[in-house]
């Protein structure tokens, strides 16, 4: 959670947080980068914006309309699954600004996951949130190499029992949220236990389950001069965070990610407004762990038979990877509800991530409405229709995020809230098909 308006978190995303199985290792060198990006963040500060202090906020930033949903669907995410899912949230519980949502899941994602956030400990300036999932059982749809290089149909299916994960998180905000810092602590763990092919059926198993225990920590700087966080029209919105967590043991590579997005927004009068955003993640690895094939085979515990080329295709695939993340780290991965949408989650990964937006907002009503359809209440205060391009590219050297660029684009439906919430529809389409996603709010 990063106290973005209300957070907005993910009703189908969030299940993609059982991939989360990298190091966001710490060294020298990213805190050198860190304070460069602060003393950057400064100087932008001294030149910009005393040019946009003149814009005002349109409206109160921390919105208290009571709102709920009670809803039950059927998941087919790419890269997760599929199965039946409940969703419940409510917002602004009391005349306050706590939310509480609560996920059931069942079929290829098992479990709960649950959420607590915009507890204010002292009134629009330090705000508290929880995350908490449990799942007994998930899968990873995960492709044979990382970069750019893989196909559509080279990938495999990881099977956990288990994805628990629990995060507490801190945001202290000033100025209209203007200006906000926040962090959080994670602690999560993962069981892995067999390997698939694409059509379910077994390649090689864990024996035992190949279990990861380890935490992780998040800090950063948001400067929002837009006229409104929560569905900016104007301005300009620079964020910097760092991802870290201490080394397991020798066999994983010390290091630190730092994460930078800058977003703009461009009127077009009465029609709507122009988003641009671009976004940066990179590892800085101070100490590379165990990099020896054979020992990380012996590690991994899988026996493949001498004739069983997809096990031992499979193994040498599974090392690979684990020698690129000990070598050079693992920034921000594409792919999913946020980053590259046509694509399945974490699609591309490497250790430095290059992504770019822009996006179109129409304007199709402005009217405030309250509805109240029995499992879903709120008051919406504007629809708009959203057309988005997007491009990307994750690669473990950075001088090859430019030859490796891959495209998103599609539409959606945008419905803004007076609860603080931002619902929305979106289709994209890429070079491997097209997927859809619901989200709660939108990161930019």
């Amino acid at each position: 959670m990063t106290g973005r308006g209300k957070s907005g978190t993910l009703v189908l995303s969030v299940l993609g947080a059982e991939s989360t199985v990298v190091h966001h290792k710490g060294c020298l060198m990213s805190k050198i980068r860190i304070a460069r990006v602060l003393a950057l963040c400064c100087l932008w500060l001294c030149c910009l914006v005393p040019s946009l202090w003149a814009q005002e906020r349109r409206k109160d930033q921390f919105l208290s309309e009571p709102s709920y949903l009670i809803f039950p669907l059927v998941y087919s995410i790419p890269g997760i699954g599929s199965g039946t899912m409940i969703t419940a949230l409510a917002g602004n519980i009391g005349d306050t600004y706590i939310d509480i949502y609560a996920l059931g899941l069942n079929g290829d994602v098992q479990g709960t996951i649950l959420g607590l956030q915009d507890v204010h400990v002292i009134s629009k300036t330090l705000i508290l949130g929880g995350f908490y999932q449990g799942l007994s059982k998930a899968q990873i749809q995960y492709y044979q190499a990382r970069g750019m290089d893989t196909g559509k149909k080279d990938y495999q299916f990881m099977e956990l029992n288990k994805v628990n994960f629990w995060e507490p998180s801190l945001t202290l905000t000033f100025w209209e949220r203007r200006i906000e810092l926040f962090a959080s602590q994670g602690t999560q763990g993962v069981g892995v236990t067999r390997i698939l092919d694409p059509e379910g059926n077994l390649i090689a198993e864990y024996n035992p389950a190949y279990q990861l225990e380890f935490k992780s920590s998040t800090a950063g700087l948001r400067l929002d001069f837009t006229d409104d966080l929560q569905d900016p029209y104007i301005g300009v919105r620079l964020q910097a965070s760092q991802n870290s967590s201490p080394r397991l043991d020798a066999r994983f590579a010390d290091y630190k990610v730092l994460n930078l997005g800058l977003s703009a927004y461009l009127p077009l009068g009465s029609l709507g407004t122009w988003g641009f955003h671009q976004q940066t993640s990179d590892a800085v690895v101070s100490s590379q762990g165990q990099t020896d094939p054979t020992a990380i085979a012996q590690e991994f515990g899988i026996t493949c038979a001498p004739t069983d080329q997809v096990c031992q295709a499979t193994l040498a695939s599974l090392v690979n990877i684990a020698v690129a993340e000990r070598t050079y780290g693992t920034a921000q991965s594409l792919g999913g509800q946020y980053l590259m949408r046509a694509y399945p989650q974490g699609r591309f990964q490497g250790a430095h991530a290059l992504y770019r937006s822009s996006e179109l907002r129409f304007f199709l009503s402005h009217e405030v409405t309250p509805f109240d359809f029995w499992i879903w209440k709120d008051v919406s205060t504007g629809i708009q229709l959203a057309l988005f391009w997007e491009q990307g590219a994750a690669t473990d050297l950075k001088g090859d995020l430019s030859k490796g660029m891959r495209e998103s684009k599609g539409a959606g439906l945008r419905m803004v809230s007076a609860s603080g919430f931002v619902y929305r529809f979106d289709v994209a389409t890429g070079d491997e098909g097209s997927a859809s996603t619901v989200i709660f709010n939108y990161p930019w």
